[in-house]
């Protein structure tokens, strides 16, 4: 009998030991997402900028150094960091498409295995019927968007409060940096243009560049900057919020803590506000950072994309990652291991087509989009990007590639010209060349839905991808 009892005993401790592993040794997760917001406009990622909160964050675990987004528009970019794979794949190529019923999401991963899944978002972009709250438990109440951050950690705070013991996965999604630039009134620069234009909107470019002959005066322009910088404040004050929350409740240091943006913004090389149709390095690359158990702090120098998050903060809850998955775990990283070599792939175009602005007032709205997507600063334009037609490309070993429907235009040594002011597709043919069929190669690993089988490499090209070290 004493026998039976100690056994019984053993196999009650053995099975509380596979609950706590099931669900006590689970880490929660929060995962942030900065909408339109440009990393050097972080202190991780910039000495003169002021987010002490994301900073802190930042201090305390990883933070990636070389992330792009696939491209600079929000719910396609979003659509990546949800299923880990490419636009052309998961079909989203610009905010009027829907996720497909069919493709798995990150939330639903966490819901099936046991987690409170909590989304709060800053736009209408990702009400219900858009497919990207499929698998939360908990969203904005009647598709509500939470109009700023404050509002918006504030209504996640609610939600954890109201916790049942579960781990969680709360993904909050932060508008504010988006045009138009419109901080609370305690977050306004001081000085004349503030109390004269205390917000940025389509309004007050008009009546800026429309007298200019679409020009801003360098005034305007740093104004703009100033209150784009004003409502990133916003979003760090909010954010700081949160994460004092998790200290007080006991929770910082079993929650993973995810910071990214879905892309940047302009106020580059004469691009003003209009970042969709933009592959510059200020509407591609994004801040990245994770901090939570296990992660110690260090600066990453890889390439990641945003095709990386969902692998990555699966393997860190210990989840199975989702399936065809073209992104890979930057976990590894955070034990001293390699990862494998991978590029970054971008695109952008026109994609919004006439069929479905098919209204007068649609099309005049697309039309002043498209006048106004680039505009000069005293009459200063830096760019030829021509945002009418379909532009993409490929990052590698340091050096852009940009390709203008199927055509090599640009190579940049983003190493010495982190601008890309200085176009080396003359004076670097081969390396043109090279990373030219590195893109070919790459996207038919990224095929779109219902393509056939890639195409076979011939020898003579496997071998030109091995010596730049893409392939085994």
């Amino acid at each position: 009998m004493y026998r039976f009892h100690a056994l019984f005993a053993l196999v009650l401790l053995a099975l509380s030991f596979v609950s706590c592993g099931r669900d006590g040794d689970r880490p929660n997760v929060v995962l942030v997402t900065l909408d339109t917001t440009r990393r050097d406009f972080l202190s991780p990622y910039n000495d003169q900028a002021s987010t002490p909160a994301i900073g802190r964050i930042a201090a305390g675990g990883a933070t990636f150094e070389n992330a792009y987004a696939p491209m600079t528009v929000t719910r396609p970019s979003h659509a990546t960091m949800f299923t880990g794979v490419y636009p052309r794949t998961h079909g989203v190529l610009n905010n009027t498409y829907l996720l497909a019923d069919e493709r798995p999401l990150l939330a639903e991963r966490f819901r099936d295995a046991g987690y409170r899944t909590i989304a709060h978002v800053g736009t209408g972009l990702f009400k219900t019927s858009s497919g990207f709250l499929r698998g939360f438990e908990r969203t904005n109440p009647g598709d509500e968007k939470s109009r700023d951050a404050t509002q918006g950690v504030e209504r996640a705070l609610a939600s954890l409060r109201s916790g049942d013991g579960r781990p969680f996965f709360l993904w909050l999604h932060l508008f504010d940096a988006h045009f138009a630039y419109t901080p609370p009134v305690e977050y306004l620069p001081e000085g004349e243009w503030a109390s004269r234009v205390p917000q940025v909107n389509h309004a007050a470019l008009r009546a800026e560049s429309e007298p200019r002959g679409g020009d801003v005066s360098r005034a305007f322009y740093d104004h703009a900057r100033a209150l784009y910088a004003a409502e990133i404040a916003h979003m760090d004050d909010a954010l700081a919020k949160l994460d004092a929350w998790l200290l007080e409740a006991g929770l910082r240091e079993r929650t993973v803590f995810v910071v990214v943006a879905d892309h940047g913004e302009g106020f580059e090389q004469g691009i003003f506000f209009a970042h969709a149709p933009m592959i510059t390095e200020p509407g591609i690359t994004v801040p990245f950072i994770v901090r939570g158990p296990g992660i110690p702090p260090a600066r990453h120098a890889e390439l990641a994309s945003l095709t990386d998050l969902a692998p990555t903060i699966l393997a860190l809850a210990g989840l199975d990652p989702l399936p065809d998955a073209q992104g890979r775990s930057l976990a590894p990283l955070f034990q001293g291991k390699p990862i494998e070599p991978a590029p970054a792939y971008f695109a952008y175009g026109a994609a919004i087509t006439d069929e479905v602005l098919a209204t007068k007032k649609r099309r005049v709205a697309k039309n002043e989009i498209r006048r106004r997507a680039f505009v000069s600063v005293d009459g200063e334009r830096r760019t030829d990007l021509d945002p009418y037609r379909f532009h993409d490309g490929v990052i590698w070993d340091g050096w852009k590639l940009v390709v203008r429907e199927d055509e090599p235009v640009a190579l940049y040594d983003l190493r010495t010209d982190p601008q890309t002011l200085d176009n080396r597709i003359e004076s670097e043919g081969e390396r043109a060349r090279d990373l030219a069929l590195l893109r070919r190669d790459y996207l038919a690993r990224i095929p779109e839905s219902g393509d056939e089988a890639p195409p076979v490499l011939t020898e003579e090209e496997a071998a030109r991808l091995r010596a730049l070290g893409y392939m085994d």
